[in-house]
């Protein structure tokens, strides 16, 4: 019947997961999956069916398995060709840097639920958050720490505003939920309060290479380095041009 035939195409389907790094040195690289990602319109399949296959070929299943929701149009309704609600990501992308267009995805449609893809409020939150937050953080703090400050500048961690190892802590705990969004709504409170230590204490007021203006700049250039660590699994190429501006070549 067609419910044995559906079974028999998901049974050849799945197996392919395993056979694509079934030879060496692939398989101890990357067999068993830390992480199996999977639409939510699947899911049984995926979390019923193909650990059960692993389990009975005495095959570790993956670690977690996380299911996502749907990209919905700016309708609200699932995107699809008759509707005509649908993204071209490279017409996006003709418009907005592709770190814009990760961070858009990964910050605005929160884990696991459905969100609309909104062209507006990816150029709002490009303009706000990514431009405005995280720009403006660089520019008064990177320009003026290299006009005003020696260039091998010796920092304590201590000096940053906000504190660094917690924030690693929150954002890999919400990470290991797969929660991305939530770990970047975190780093961005971090950038917030990093712009308001900037703003209190006024870098630009303070006599050059004084104690006071290594403490502050110091401090923040420390918190920023924190955030280009942190945000390179989000936006890749905005980290390595945050690291470049520091003097630091990304790895």
């Amino acid at each position: 019947g067609h419910s044995q035939y559906v079974m028999y195409t998901w049974f050849d389907a799945l197996i392919n997961y395993l056979t694509a790094v079934r030879s060496e040195p692939f398989y101890s690289k990357f067999w068993p999956a830390s992480c199996h990602v999977i639409g939510k319109d699947i899911t049984w399949f995926h979390a019923i069916i193909w650990p059960c296959m692993l389990k009975a070929a005495d095959i570790a299943p993956p670690d977690q398995i996380y299911v996502h929701g749907m990209v919905l149009g700016e309708d609200g309704r699932k995107m699809s060709k008759s509707l005509g609600n649908g993204v071209d990501p490279i017409e996006v992308f003709s418009q907005f840097p592709l770190d814009s267009f990760r961070y858009y995805l990964l910050r605005a449609i929160p884990s696991g639920s459905d969100g609309a893809f909104v062209t507006a409020d990816l150029k709002a939150r490009h303009n706000s958050e990514r431009a405005n937050d995280l720009g403006n953080l660089l520019s008064r703090v990177v320009k003026l720490a290299a006009k005003k400050l020696e260039q091998n500048l010796e920092v304590d961690i201590r000096c940053c505003p906000g504190d660094v190892v917690r924030l690693r802590e929150e954002m890999s705990k919400a990470m290991d939920r797969r929660e991305h969004h939530l770990a970047l709504e975190l780093l961005w409170k971090f950038i917030g309060e990093l712009n308001l230590f900037i703003t209190r204490r006024e870098p630009w007021k303070l006599e050059a290479h004084s104690n006071e203006l290594r403490e502050v700049l110091g401090g923040a250039l420390v918190g920023i380095l924190a955030v280009a660590q942190l945000l390179e699994a989000f936006m890749p190429l905005s980290s390595a041009k945050i690291m470049k501006s520091l003097g630091i070549e990304a790895a």
